[in-house]
């Protein structure tokens, strides 16, 4: 958050946060007819550092808890973020035969490349 209010921005850089300090980052819909991603920094991102060097952008990492207490249009959307990057995170491999999934591009969905496998599920996706 920035003063109370979530960024709207348009690229990460703007807040001076590289591509490698991001760990995820996923669409999920639209917020105020803004887009709005979902954004999950590496662990070794040192967010103290961050506001040191960064001291005229007022960014506020805060709990999701705190959020509420500011706005619960804004709670709901950082949960909703909250939920996905979970998801993300851990369905990372089919629970059926162990291989790397991958994420649709069409729809919330994730798939493995095996072939065969998807057969026995019913679907094959092309």
């Amino acid at each position: 958050m920035i003063d109370d209010q979530l960024p709207l921005i348009k690229d990460l850089n703007e807040l001076s946060i590289s591509e490698e300090d991001v760990k995820n980052c996923l669409y999920f819909g639209e917020f105020y007819l803004k887009d709005a991603y979902a954004v999950e920094l590496r662990e070794d991102f040192d967010v103290e550092e961050f506001k040191e060097e960064h001291d005229e952008i007022k960014l506020q990492f805060i709990n999701l808890y705190e959020v509420f207490d500011i706005n619960k249009e804004t709670y709901y959307l950082a949960g909703r973020a909250i939920q996905i990057i979970d998801w993300e995170n851990n369905h990372q491999y089919c629970g059926r035969c162990g291989a790397k999934t991958v994420t649709s591009d069409i729809e919330w969905l994730k798939y493995v490349l095996n072939v065969d496998l998807q057969a026995l599920q019913g679907f094959v996706l092309q």
